[in-house]
C-alpha cells in the first residue's frame, strides 16, 4: 500500500515536469538533467531508495504548478489549498481563515475517527460537538472581520 501511493506521487512528480521541459525543470532546480531522472525512476522507488529529495518539492511547485503537491496531498489522504497571498491590510482576514482550515481538519479528522468503529458513543458526540461550536464561533468571527475590512474601505481580493 505504501509504495503504491509512492508511486503514485512519484508518477504525478514526473507528469509535472514532462508536462514543462524536463531540461528546464532541472536547470530551475539547479541539479544535472540526468539526476532529475534518476529523482523520477519507478527504479529507485522499487529498490527502495526514492531518490526525489523532498527539500526540491517547494521549487517544483514554483516551476511547473501546484499538480505535484495535489498528488502529494491526495495519496495521502489529504487536500492541497493554497492561502491567498497575505498582505499587511488582509493578514487579519487570512489568519482568521488559516484557523477555520485547521479547525475544519481537526473536525474531520475526528469524525473520521469516531466513525471508523460505526458507532457514535457520547463522548464522541460531545468532543465533535465541541469542535463545531467552535468552528461555527470562528465563521462568525470571519464575518466580523471582513464587515470590518470592507467598511474601511479595502477591496477584498480573495
Amino acid at each position: 500500500m505504501k509504495e503504491e501511493k509512492a508511486l503514485t506521487v512519484l508518477r504525478a512528480l514526473r507528469e509535472a515536469v514532462f508536462n514543462d521541459t524536463p531540461k528546464r525543470v532541472a536547470y530551475r532546480l539547479g541539479i544535472p538533467l540526468y539526476q532529475l531522472y534518476l529523482m523520477l525512476s519507478e527504479d529507485s522507488l522499487r529498490k527502495r531508495r526514492p531518490k526525489f529529495p523532498a527539500v526540491y518539492i517547494p521549487y517544483l511547485v514554483e516551476v511547473v504548478g501546484d499538480a505535484p503537491i495535489e498528488a502529494i496531498c491526495e495519496a495521502c489522504g489529504g487536500v492541497f489549498l493554497r492561502l491567498p497571498k497575505e498582505t499587511t491590510r488582509s493578514k487579519e482576514v487570512i489568519e482568521e481563515l488559516s484557523l477555520l482550515l485547521r479547525l475544519t481538519a481537526d473536525l474531520l479528522d475526528k469524525v473520521g475517527v469516531a466513525l471508523n468503529d460505526g458507532v457514535l458513543v457520547p463522548a464522541e458526540y460531545t468532543q465533535l460537538e465541541k469542535l463545531v461550536n467552535k468552528l461555527v464561533k470562528e465563521l462568525v468571527e470571519l464575518k466580523v472581520i471582513l464587515k470590518a475590512f470592507m467598511e474601511e474601505g479595502h477591496a477584498i481580493g480573495i
